[in-house]
């Protein structure tokens, strides 16, 4: 069951029976899992558990600094009671709900024991393009910047061994949970080849609308649109090579997703 405090891990009254389809989506961060997510939600069928649909922000124990770590220690009862009591609580609002999208990147380090507290769900896997990655989570960072060249290759050095360990957790989930992926590029390129992957009924999935005008962080309103070009011009040369260096002996990895050095 895990950690029992009551502010770290609330427990709120919900119904068990009454359950929603969650739709995990398994994603590093700064992948594009937020456009993918508001894109979905432009069905009156789906919905996400708060505006960025990371439920992890709900429950303090399970967004803690150490939320990366697989040995974090949690309360499934809380999960549950939480995301359910939310959903519950929108669907009192609008009874049309049927599907709940939950992409908070974490979920990829216990994402079995997730799954394990729901009746309904399905998943679906999510990778974007290292450098572009990379960049992004960069440029996020606070006082990002005011770094000197060597804490920005520190901080890259940081983010593309995440990359690297994380990709392989999920080509490692992709084969067991037979989970279907699609890359951020893909998604971009086509949003219809996103509802194409989705494990869900034709009812639901032709509400969506793939030609919506959505926002995205500090992004103004606008289709969905490849970033990609725009993040890794932010990269220097140098940055580009560290990258390409810490990739070097990960062209496994690369074709599966199929990505390419720079």
């Amino acid at each position: 069951m895990g950690n029992s405090d009551s502010y770290s891990w609330p427990i709120p009254e919900y119904r068990l029976e009454h359950q929603p389809h969650f739709l995990f989506v398994v994603t590093q961060p700064y992948s594009g899992s937020t456009a993918l997510s508001k894109l979905l939600a432009t069905s009156h069928y789906i919905s996400m558990l708060n505006q960025n649909g990371e439920g992890q922000w709900l429950i303090p124990g399970l967004c803690q600094a150490n939320r990366w770590q697989p040995s974090l220690e949690i309360n499934e009862e809380s999960i549950r009671a939480v995301w359910l009591s939310e959903y519950q609580s929108q669907y009192k609002e609008d009874s049309s709900i049927k599907v709940i999208v939950e992409k908070s990147p974490p979920n990829m380090m216990r994402i079995d024991r997730i799954i394990s507290l729901f009746d309904n769900y399905s998943l679906l896997a999510l990778n974007r393009n290292p450098y572009a990655q990379c960049s992004s989570s960069l440029h996020r960072m606070k006082q990002a910047h005011c770094f000197t060249e060597k804490q920005r290759l520190h901080s890259l050095t940081t983010l593309i061994d995440d990359w690297i360990a994380r990709s392989a957790r999920l080509k490692s989930l992709i084969t067991k949970f037979s989970m279907p992926l699609i890359t951020y590029e893909a998604f971009c390129s086509s949003p219809n080849h996103l509802i194409k992957k989705l494990s869900l009924s034709d009812e639901i999935k032709t509400t969506i609308d793939p030609g919506e005008k959505i926002i995205v962080k500090d992004y103004p309103s606008a289709q969905i649109k490849n970033y990609n070009e725009h993040q890794i011009a932010l990269l220097n040369n140098r940055e580009i090579d560290l990258i390409s260096t810490r990739l070097a002996e990960q062209s496994q990895l690369l074709d599966y997703y199929n990505y390419r050095f720079l």
